[in-house]
């Protein structure tokens, strides 16, 4: 039976993590460095703050955010396709249904786990600290909630029988399914000799918890309840004083471990084994890595990666040292306006009273000589000598964080050729950066698809408009889940690419429909429900069912759908078989019609291809 106390696999996987300290110590020191840049925070120390002016406006932070509106979508679109391969007959067709439910799923879970929440703090953390760390796992919510019942006292009288209600509880699940959440990265660990997170012998990360969540954790059999005793009875553990390393310290004045206990997360690669151990001295935890796919639960992110590292380059390492320089000049030019904006007055040596000597605007003063008081006028323009540098500064930390479209050259002079030529390498810089983001959310995304196959064992319904806008309630069972599928990011949703693809498909429907009666003519039909779906998908539209109808239409023919009555001849066929195209609208039959009048309006293109194929009023004649 356990003790609590940790063995010699968890000593081992605990000596891993301490003997990287220093190097972890560190980084924690560059975080703080970097985050107090962000927030325009002023180090004492620095040479901005030993003017008598110590202003320290937060321009990184204003301009990280305008960077940021580049790089952070406000809502992901995504898609799951099945794998390829040697399918057998049918099969494929069930993995496309896969596929579909997968994305049914997926868009509500988003919704539950507050998905675009996440993006921007991950996003927020990579500019700022060089690398994101995002941690994807399943959580299972339930909870004890009263709910009120009603029951019928009379059943034999129907709808008018009287009905009490009655208060009881129930066990409500508020929620299952995968969740993403940002890592502090304080609290992360990695083996410094690791050239990717994926390929990290070990990875740890620190969990600030109150004795009773693990108490509760404890109860349901996840943590041991020895250990969880153990820890409950140190009271030390849980008085941990806030450190000067605590960046909240200087924003918010709290410490963010007050009363919480470290629960440490090791996940080693070589023995595939997860270590949770309490307070770096009890053993909570020791098993199997819980998650089918066999890879780290963690997902690292860089805006700028660097080759064989972890880390990148963040923005705030790029711009902290010209905002130092920024506020060291402002508070120097702010001090020299403060010098010429107040007189200097020189006495001579042998003037009798100074004290008597009144400072104000029209005040009188008698002296021996004009030449005892003399006004000292420094040179205006000490006040503007650092000007043109300012707004140097200013304009570099915004073309390096992509705050600005275009860099002006030194000349001063640019052409029309120039700025475009700069606005293009901008834009183009900004969607690297955000390829970036792209590729971890497609990580994210394909781990939060095997946590689905790993854990959903239930069926799932889902509630989608069908055919004429009728609520439809689809039921999915489990096993539709299985199969092997990839998860992709959807290309950027900006409203120029949405455009440029609406105006597309409207192309696609408008040639389906002057072509549509020449291929049926040639025995090769097409078929027009693809085209539309793709016109109206175009317009974000997911499903394009709602849009169809399930009425039977009109059939071709008389009125009245007669099968006897008169039928024209086949659509493109003229007298004697000879082919024709469209008819003309000036045309006495379609053999001699001397040229199709054409159009580039959808509607005139939709109609006459219409006309062609019969109907009602026009009886299949042209």
């Amino acid at each position: 039976m356990s003790d609590g106390l940790l063995n010699e696999a968890a000593e081992k996987a605990l000596a891993k993590l301490e003997r990287s300290h220093a190097y972890h110590d560190e980084k924690n020191r560059r975080i703080r460095k970097q985050q107090d840049a962000y927030e325009g925070i002023l180090n004492p120390l620095s040479e901005a703050a030993q003017w008598e002016s110590q202003l320290h406006p937060p321009i990184l932070n204003h301009t990280i955010e305008t960077a940021l509106t580049m790089l952070v979508d406000n809502d992901t679109q995504f898609k799951i396709d099945p794998l390829p391969r040697n399918y057998k007959p049918g099969e494929y067709q069930d993995a496309i249904d896969g596929a579909k439910a997968h994305e049914d799923l997926f868009k509500r879970q988003m919704i539950a786990d507050r998905y675009n929440e996440f993006l921007r703090p991950f996003v927020l953390t990579a500019a700022i600290n060089r690398v994101a760390i995002a941690k994807t796992h399943w959580r299972e919510d339930k909870r004890v909630v009263k709910t009120v019942v009603s029951k019928k006292l009379a059943p034999m009288f129907g709808p008018l029988s009287p009905t009490r209600l009655r208060e009881t509880t129930a066990k409500k699940t508020f929620f299952d399914g995968p969740v993403t959440e940002v890592v502090d990265l304080r609290d992360f660990y990695w083996d410094q000799a690791a050239v990717s997170l994926d390929v990290s012998r070990w990875c740890a990360h620190a969990i600030w918890m109150s004795e009773a969540d693990i108490r509760a954790l404890a109860q349901q059999g996840t943590y041991d309840s020895k250990a969880a005793d153990l820890l409950s009875q140190d009271q030390a553990d849980r008085q941990a004083s806030p450190s000067a390393n605590e960046i909240e310290l200087e924003r918010e004045k709290r410490g963010r471990k007050d009363g919480l206990i470290e629960v440490l997360e090791v996940w080693d690669r070589d023995t595939m084994t997860l270590h949770v151990i309490g307070a770096r001295r009890v053993l909570l935890f020791q098993g199997d890595w819980p998650f089918w796919h066999q890879e780290y639960p963690f997902v690292s992110m860089s805006l700028a990666p660097f080759p064989f590292s972890i880390q990148g380059l963040s923005l705030v390492e790029k711009l902290s040292d010209m905002q130092s320089a920024y506020w060291s000049l402002l508070n120097q030019t702010v001090d020299n306006t403060k010098l010429l904006n107040n007189a200097i007055i020189l006495m001579a040596a042998d003037y009798d009273d100074p004290d008597s000597f009144e400072y104000a605007p029209g005040a009188v003063n008698i002296v021996d000589n004009p030449q005892q008081v003399n006004l000292w006028t420094p040179p205006t323009n000490i006040a503007q000598i650092a000007m043109p540098l300012m707004q140097t500064l200013q304009t570099d930390m915004s073309n390096l964080a992509m705050g600005q479209p275009l860099s002006i050259p030194l000349s001063g002079r640019v052409t029309a050729t120039e700025i475009a030529t700069l606005s293009q390498i901008a834009q183009t810089a900004a969607s690297k950066m955000k390829d970036q983001i792209t590729y971890a959310e497609q990580r994210i995304g394909q781990q939060r698809m095997w946590l689905n196959q790993q854990f959903v064992r239930e069926t799932t319904y889902f509630s989608k408009l069908g055919l004429d806008r009728q609520p439809v309630i689809e039921e999915v069972a489990p096993h539709k889940f299985q199969g092997d599928y990839q998860f992709s990011i959807k290309p950027d949703t900006e409203s120029n690419i949405r455009a440029e693809e609406r105006s597309e498909a409207q192309a696609m429907v408008t040639v389906m429909a002057q072509i549509a009666p020449a291929t049926a003519a040639m025995g090769v039909p097409l078929n027009p429900k693809p085209f539309v779906d793709r016109w109206l998908k175009s317009f974000g539209v997911d499903d394009p069912t709602e849009f169809y109808s399930a009425k039977p239409q009109m059939p071709p023919g008389g009125a009245g759908g007669d099968p006897n009555a008169p039928q024209g001849p086949p659509q493109g066929i003229g007298p004697g078989g000879a082919r024709a195209g469209v008819t003309g609208p000036g045309s006495i039959d379609p053999a001699v019609s001397p040229s199709g009048q054409g159009s580039l309006a959808p509607g005139v293109m939709m109609a006459r291809a219409m006309a062609s194929q019969g109907g009602g009023q026009n009886e299949g004649r042209h």
